[in-house]
């Protein structure tokens, strides 16, 4: 089967995924279809607004378009995972292109976070939603995130771990629990990409201005993104794993499931977590992001408590996988109520 793959660059998932449906004997035709025109552009990348963030897109998937015509490869399925920035006008040309390819949607975002679902969502034949809530209020298909690599039997290093990009409030959530007694050895990685010369000098008064950091100022601020395989180590040395999810996200994000497969305790800021089946109040202990207290020593120091197998294996890539090809092999079409284009 020949799946085309459009997708942005989200911490190398694109690329585990990739790996995966092509170790499964299926032809992945993968492009990312954002694309930012400079780095000015890099510290606002959510700002779907951004004239020029638009216009390189546009131009990027105008590229892939022209590729695709290119390679004269018949589609039988096309995947998209997150969608915020892919243009109507691509998905109507993939559409005219290849009018029997069935066209999954996979959101790893929330709706409210996405200013084309609207529009976008009639070219679909199956929408999913890593967000349980949102799946069932909006009539989606429910699939939760995924882990990549399980790690066992790592020496834990760290009491306390966090790997992501800098944002102000996950700064000021982290710089409470620091403080800790029960938390003395942590490796805390913000990073915030920065160049040198006009650019760099550019960004620096931009910075000042937004609140952001300066990378020069402070062992935690960093200009260098750690690759995936970097920060799941990091993970699997660390007794504890920080997650701060966005204030309206009800969905589990890729953190908690990692840190089941790296056999790391968790704290996070997402209280549905409690609904999971995998949750043990041994292993993850949920916090209020705006009344943030101290981690007790006895959640620090206690073993980790094990998950029973099947339900690890549940949450892994392969699984994820392998329930992904089900939407895009599905002989028949759905009809949910949205309205078809085509």
């Amino acid at each position: 089967m020949t799946i085309l793959f459009l997708n942005h660059d989200f911490f190398e998932y694109d690329k585990a995924i990739k790996e995966q449906l092509s170790g499964m004997g299926h032809n992945i035709l993968s492009y990312k279809y954002v694309k930012l025109p400079n780095h000015l552009e890099m510290v606002k990348c959510r700002n779907e607004d951004s004239v020029a963030y638009r216009m390189a897109c546009s131009n990027e998937q105008k590229h892939i378009l022209k590729d695709i015509k290119r390679k004269k490869i018949y589609i039988d399925a096309v995947l998209v995972t997150a969608g915020h920035m892919l243009e109507e006008d691509t998905l109507i040309a993939l559409k005219e292109m290849y009018p029997n390819a069935r066209f999954v949607w996979y959101l790893w975002d929330n709706v409210a976070s996405i200013a084309c679902y609207e529009t976008n969502r009639r070219y679909f034949d199956k929408i999913v939603s890593f967000d349980k809530i949102e799946a069932k209020e909006r009539d989606m298909e429910y699939l939760p995130d995924f882990y990549v690599y399980e790690k066992k039997n790592i020496r834990k290093i760290y009491d306390l771990s966090y790997v992501g990009t800098y944002r102000k409030e996950r700064e000021e959530i982290i710089e409470q629990l620091v403080q800790s007694d029960s938390l003395k050895n942590n490796f805390i990685y913000l990073y915030q990409k920065i160049n040198y010369g006009l650019l760099d000098y550019l960004y620096k008064v931009y910075a000042k201005i937004m609140h952001r950091p300066d990378s020069s100022k402070g062992k935690d601020y960093y200009d260098k993104r750690l690759n995936y395989r970097e920060t799941v180590d990091i993970m699997a040395q660390s007794r504890i794993v920080l997650d701060i999810c966005y204030s309206f996200q009800t969905g589990l994000s890729m953190r908690p499931f990692e840190a089941m497969a790296t056999r790391s305790k968790l704290i996070t800021t997402n209280k549905n977590i409690v609904k999971y089946d995998f949750y043990n109040p041994n292993n993850i202990m949920v916090i209020d992001e705006d009344n943030v207290t101290a981690i007790p020593d006895w959640f620090v120091r206690s073993k980790y408590e094990d998950v029973d197998d099947y339900i690890l294996s549940k949450y892994s890539i392969q699984a994820w996988c392998k329930t992904m090809m089900e939407y895009l092999t599905a002989e028949e079409k759905d009809y949910d109520g949205r309205e078809k284009m085509f």
